[in-house]
């Protein structure tokens, strides 16, 4: 849980991520929109993949990664509990 911790405390990841919940996307794609370079958009993309957040999908020599929903929806469960532990009437609040 740490490294998925670790790879979503960056606002670039995120951003990432919020697109590949959309959409399937190149790096070159997520690059050109998110206005970043192809470089650090690779390292993003790998930190996310090593979290198991992120899949790949190879067409010829491009690669399409998307989200791992299921592992993300385990990640956003996880969360929930933690917060529902700490701040016991918090599901109360945002109702």
């Amino acid at each position: 849980m740490t490294i998925v911790l670790e790879a979503l405390a960056n606002a670039q990841r995120l951003r990432v991520m919020g697109i590949l919940f959309a959409n399937e996307a190149s790096s070159g794609y997520l690059a050109e929109t998110l206005g970043a370079s192809a470089s650090a958009i690779s390292q993003h993309l790998r930190r996310l993949r090593e979290a198991g957040l992120v899949t790949t999908r190879r067409d010829g020599q491009m690669i399409y990664y998307s989200a791992d929903t299921t592992r993300a929806e385990a990640v956003y469960i996880a969360l929930d509990e933690i917060v529902i532990g700490l701040v016991p009437h918090s599901r109360d609040v945002a109702r």
